[in-house]
């Protein structure tokens, strides 16, 4: 689509023409992935992080909050159970938590692969370029980065960066890839002080 027909239908509220629109989707994804319906568990295995991101609930600065960190067989009892469900992935995530070790995490997915065969997503933050690597040869299949917008200002706005960090996500992007991970994106259409131009610009 371009630009104004995406605008468009950002702002479109006749629900008969949506149903058009998810009528149109409904029929790509027969297309590109047919009929099939692919079940991935997610195991939030800490609420721990040390950024402090404007969007989130578990940021370092909000209070309120009851943290915690599982145990290794807390959450291959977890896996194990989405494996019984006939899932296909587990998504291992976290806030972004110096806690989860490198060691741990890699022992852990090691574990999984061992016990369930699953596929292994993770999602822990923006992680070191060795931390990546060290997963990569453990077994995990992909990283879920989240990173909410792609437009430089509005991220670098809501996702301030560690102290002697960067908010370079092109650049961590490319370092993800180079790991040998399949990188996936989570973004956030909604996301506070997003234009409608915006995203109609970039994710």
């Amino acid at each position: 689509m371009e630009r104004d027909e995406i605008l468009g239908w950002l702002k479109e509220l006749d629900e008969s023409r949506l149903e058009a629109l998810w009528a149109q989707a409904d029929a790509v994804r027969e297309a590109r992935v047919g009929p099939e319906v692919h079940f991935r568990g997610l195991i939030e295995i800490s609420n721990h992080c040390v950024r402090h991101c404007q969007y989130c609930g578990i940021s370092a600065t909000a209070a309120g909050i009851r943290r915690y960190r599982m145990t290794e067989e807390e959450i291959l009892a977890c896996a194990e159970e989405a494996k019984a469900y006939s899932y296909g992935t587990v998504v291992v995530q976290a806030g972004e938590d110096p806690g989860l070790t490198q060691a741990f995490i890699a022992q852990l997915v090691g574990r999984i692969k061992e016990r369930t065969g699953l596929a292994v997503t993770l999602s822990l933050g923006e992680r070191e370029d060795d931390e990546l690597r060290s997963w990569k040869a453990a077994g995990a299949d992909r990283y879920l980065l989240r990173f909410e917008s792609s437009d430089p200002e509005l991220y670098r706005r809501i996702h301030p960066s560690r102290p002697g960090g960067s908010t370079a996500l092109g650049g961590y992007r490319g370092r993800g890839l180079e790991a040998g991970h399949l990188l996936s994106k989570s973004c956030d259409p909604g996301a506070a002080g997003r234009m409608m131009g915006e995203t109609g610009d970039r994710p």
